[in-house]
Parts: C-alpha cells; sequence; structure tokens
C-alpha cells in the first residue's frame, strides 16, 4: 500500500495542485490516518480535511479529503454532508445502498481575500451499485441527482449563494461516453446487456410488486437519460457548469479502468480554462482511477 501511495505522492510533487481532492482513500488495515497522511503530504506544504462516510469497511474513515496549501489558502470551516446513510434502501426493496457522504471546506485566498467552496465527493452508483436504476425510476427517484441537490444546498446554506464552489469527484457516471461514436459506448452497453439489465429488472420487479419489461428499459431510450441525469440537474437546474473543455466521449478522457470519464469537476462563480489534463495513475498500477487536473480561476 505504501508503494501506491509513494507514486501518488510523487504525482501532486510532479503537478503541485493548490487543491487536491482524494475519494475512497484506503487506510490500510493496520494503519492509522496520521501515518498516512504523513507518508502522502508530509513536507509538501498541504494541510487537509477528511470525512468518512459511515461504512464499516477499512477505506471509510479517509473517504473524502481535501487538500489545500497552506501558503495559498487559510481554512475558515469544514462540514461533512450525508448523503446516503447505513439504513437507507433501494426504494421499495430491502436492498440497502452504501453509505456516501461529502467533505465540503470553505477556504480563503491568502493574498486575494477571496473565499472558495470546496467538496469532494464520490456518488452513488458503480459496478456494484448500477442495479437500482429501475426500481428508483419506478419510484421518481434518481439517487446521483439527489446527492448533487443535497451538496449544492449545502454550499449555500453554509457559505451563502455568491460564494465560488467546486464538486469533484468520483460520479460514478460518464456523459457523452455512451453515446455513439465514442470510445466507450460499446464496453457501456456490453455490461449493460450482459448482467446490468437482468438484475435491474429483477430488483425492480421487486419494488413494483410485478413483472417487467427489458423492452421498457433500453439502453439509449431510458439507461442512457437515467444515469446521467446528474449532470442534467449541475448544469441545468444548480447553476455549475464543467469545467472540461473536452467532450469525455474521447480515448484520452479515460479516467477510470472500468469505463470512460467518471472523475468530474463542476464549477459555479469561477472561470475555467477548460485545461483538463489526464493525469496517469491506472497504468502504474496506483489506482483504478486516473487524477484529472484542470485551472481556475477566483
Amino acid at each position: 500500500m505504501f508503494a501506491a501511495i509513494r507514486g501518488i505522492r510523487a504525482i501532486v510533487e510532479t503537478h503541485a495542485p493548490d487543491v487536491l481532492c482524494i475519494e475512497e482513500h484506503s487506510l490500510g488495515k493496520d494503519f492509522t490516518e496520521e501515518e498516512i497522511m504523513e507518508a502522502l503530504i508530509w513536507n509538501l506544504g498541504y494541510d487537509y480535511v477528511s470525512q468518512p462516510t459511515g461504512e464499516t469497511a477499512w477505506f471509510s474513515p479517509l473517504a473524502n479529503t481535501i487538500f489545500w496549501k497552506r501558503a495559498i489558502f487559510k481554512l475558515e470551516r469544514s462540514w461533512r454532508v450525508q448523503l446516503a446513510g447505513k439504513d437507507d434502501k433501494v426504494p421499495g426493496t430491502p436492498q440497502k445502498y452504501t453509505p456516501r457522504s461529502a467533505a465540503c471546506v470553505e477556504l480563503t485566498h491568502l493574498a486575494m481575500g477571496k473565499r472558495l467552496a470546496v467538496c469532494a465527493t464520490q456518488l452513488m452508483g458503480g459496478r456494484f451499485e448500477d442495479i437500482s436504476f429501475v426500481a428508483e425510476a419506478l419510484s421518481k427517484r434518481n439517487t446521483r441527482a439527489e446527492s448533487a441537490r443535497k451538496i449544492a444546498a449545502s454550499i449555500k446554506e453554509t457559505c451563502g449563494d455568491d460564494t465560488p464552489s467546486v464538486i469533484a469527484g468520483d460520479f460514478n457516471v460518464m456523459l457523452n461516453g455512451y453515446r455513439e461514436g465514442s470510445a466507450f459506448r460499446s464496453n457501456a452497453q456490453s455490461y449493460f446487456d450482459g448482467s446490468l439489465i437482468k438484475k435491474a429488472l429483477e430488483l425492480g420487479a421487486r419494488a413494483a410488486g410485478q413483472l417487467l419489461s427489458k423492452e421498457d428499459y433500453t439502453f439509449d431510450g431510458f439507461y442512457v437519460p437515467f444515469q446521467s441525469q446528474v449532470h442534467a440537474v449541475l448544469s441545468g437546474e444548480l447553476g455549475y457548469s464543467m469545467a472540461y473543455g473536452r467532450s469525455d466521449s474521447e480515448a484520452e478522457m479515460k479516467t477510470t479502468f472500468y469505463a470512460g470519464c467518471i472523475d468530474w469537476v463542476y464549477v459555479r462563480k469561477l472561470v475555467t480554462l477548460r485545461d483538463e489534463t489526464v493525469v496517469q495513475a491506472i497504468d502504474d498500477g496506483l489506482s483504478d482511477h486516473n487524477a484529472m487536473m484542470v485551472t481556475l480561476r477566483l
């Protein structure tokens, strides 16, 4: 594990981001948070805040972490937004959601005196959780979209409506990556057809109390719009904009071992240079995700 941490530290040293967000960082089974953080950022000039998800898993305590350069920013406050608790269930079923949360900070830029809110999160979904989409839809729910609303509302309530803000993390969902011509569509559709839709219909049938037809829940007509609803909510309802200049349908935008770009940075009342860079971590065996770097201006 510490070999991976040394590799991640090398990435941080090379790119020296002013703000760094990490999700689902492992504590390992025999180490403390202090030992992990010392190995990761000692002597690099960062302070940090971490927030747990509420899971019992050994990676939970460091599930969402935000770092900032203490020479550039001062911490004003930090807080956690609980997105799904240990007793929350897929609508109409006894199946429990994996607990999810968001770590949030409000920082002051020391030179400019301006404030900035940053949220690091991992939203619901992924290979082990996507089966809930039919059951959620039957109840007119979408947990990713709901989570985005919770985070945005918490930032607004805590920091005010005028504070520039960033929501970043593993959204567990692509956007244009599902479309025709995308480098990632074929794998996404194979995953959908191969195992996902059958399990999703079985879980949905439990919620509905009746059998459901596969023809009503097609890949393009239903699944893709449902999956990508969180993007529509952030950009159309909550006033956030994507920090990336390229479409995530491009092969170079791959951020995860299992799909395309599912790691996102959304901003509000900030200028993005749209100069995103995908920083390799997968090929080096450091993670099943690559890092994404963007330049923002207050």
